[in-house]
Parts: C-alpha cells; structure tokens; sequence
C-alpha cells in the first residue's frame, strides 16, 4: 500500500509522510534493514528531519550497526536547533 502510495509521485511533503509511515511499518514487523533503507532514502532525497535521523539511528542499533552513534549525533543536534526555532 505504501509503496503504491509512493509510485503515485505525490508531493513532497505526502512523499515524507508515506515514507515516514512505510519505515515505521517495516521496523514494526522486525524489518529492519528495510527500515533501515527506508530512512536512508528519504534523508537522500532530502526529506532531512529530525525524526528521520532518530528513526534511522535506532534502526542502526537494533541492526548493531556503528552508523548509530552518528545518526543519534544528528537527531540531537537537528531535535536541539528545531528547539530552539520553537523558542525563539
């Protein structure tokens, strides 16, 4: 279903939503280098939020991949400045 959502080409803000949605399904069902994957797409076609990261670093460390330290480095600094924009 997702990915016939994501074959549509909706715009970009459906497309982060369905992907965000598909990675989320695929973790859920222990799927996790698909997940993995998911996530690692988005943040290639720019779809770079906060969550993305934070998704793809607890992918990474259920997998125990090393790229987890690095993906939880920039979930921290993405979720800080986007508090700072709320803050401001």
């Amino acid at each position: 279903m997702f990915r016939t959502a994501l074959d549509s080409h909706p715009d970009h803000d459906d497309e982060a939503r369905i992907s965000l949605s598909l990675g989320l399904a695929q973790a859920k069902l222990g799927r996790h280098r698909d997940a993995a994957e998911t996530f690692q797409a988005m943040i290639e076609r720019g779809i770079n939020d906060f969550l993305i990261h934070r998704n793809l670093a607890l992918q990474y460390e259920l997998l125990g991949d090393s790229r987890s330290l690095e993906q939880r480095a920039i979930y921290l600094q993405k979720y800080d400045s986007a508090l700072k924009a709320i803050l401001k």
